[in-house]
């Protein structure tokens, strides 16, 4: 014999006479809290912020220590300033766009010249640019006191013709005219070389010495 299955009843829920109103009923209390953040926090004349606050206004404060920081500036980096006639290569190095190589090539040329007389002459050595040279111009300056000059009554063919201002034909000249009994007192002697022009004369006289 089966039965049949038992009725459900509905729950009902009971509610106080105080709590029902003529719209819905109401809940007494709430039974959980919602919290907003605050996006715009700032801190106030106390040293705190507002951090999270319940809708119910309750506001939780964090309170944040104070500190001061002492801003410490790292000291001002003197300019660079090279002398090109008495640098070594590793001194060269420090300026910017010169690597060793440059500053092997620059150190041979200023041997092979005496010196440097103007930082143009830094364009004669293989490899300066325009640009590079502008770009380190202003960390440059030169000693014209450690020129060194060449006698030209008693240098040899040797020595003579390593400068790189006069080349082979001239040096040849300039000694046979010597060996003939000649002697150099002015500018004016060399113009008598037949290979001697008027531009290699004016870029080579800083190097010479008459005595």
């Amino acid at each position: 014999m089966l039965w049949p299955a038992p009725k459900h009843k509905k729950a009902e829920i009971v509610v106080p006479d105080s709590c029902i109103t003529s719209d819905s009923i109401t809940p007494h209390y709430k039974s959980t809290q919602t919290y907003r953040y605050h996006k715009t926090t700032h801190l106030t004349t106390d040293n705190t912020r507002n951090a999270y606050a319940p809708d119910d206004s309750i506001t939780t404060t964090i309170v944040k220590q104070s500190s001061t920081y002492q801003e410490i500036r790292p000291p001002r980096r003197q300019s660079l300033i090279v002398d090109i006639n008495t640098a070594d290569t590793l001194t060269l190095q420090l300026l910017h766009g010169i690597g060793p190589t440059y500053a092997r090539r620059i150190v041979r040329y200023r041997d092979q010249l005496g010196g440097f007389i103007d930082i143009s002459q830094l364009l004669e050595v293989y490899g300066i640019t325009a640009d590079l040279l502008n770009h380190i111009a202003p960390h440059l300056v030169l000693s014209p006191s450690t020129l060194r000059q060449i006698p030209i009554n008693t240098v040899s063919l040797k020595e003579l013709v390593r400068h790189p201002y006069l080349d082979y034909y001239q040096v040849r000249d300039i000694i046979a005219f010597r060996n003939k009994g000649h002697r150099y007192h002015s500018p004016s002697d060399l113009m008598l070389i037949s290979s001697m022009t008027d531009s290699t004369l004016n870029r080579i006289l800083p190097y010479i010495s008459f005595d």
